[in-house]
């Protein structure tokens, strides 16, 4: 892909992540919690580990917005990374 049609795809991106993040700043979340979010609901109640491919990222790219998710009590990540977590 030329390098200026990538640089309007991730300019585009970048919008639509902060149109997002705009529209749910009432319920404290970011584009990318909200996204991992519907990702676990359709999964069900899904590992960490299982929870990454199917979100399209590498499990430890993940990681941060999980860990804000549970502390929130947003969600559960069963397994070892989210063990017990409500």
């Amino acid at each position: 892909m030329p390098r200026l049609r990538l640089s309007c795809v991730r300019t585009a991106a970048r919008r639509i992540t902060q149109a997002y993040d705009v529209a749910l700043a009432g319920t404290g979340l970011r584009a990318t919690q909200f996204s991992l979010l519907v990702t676990t609901h359709h999964l069900g109640t899904p590992t960490i580990e299982e929870t990454g491919p199917n979100a399209g990222l590498r499990s430890h790219h993940i990681t941060r917005n999980v860990q804000g998710l549970i502390k929130r009590r947003r969600s559960r990540f069963p397994g070892r990374d989210g063990a017990n977590a409500k």
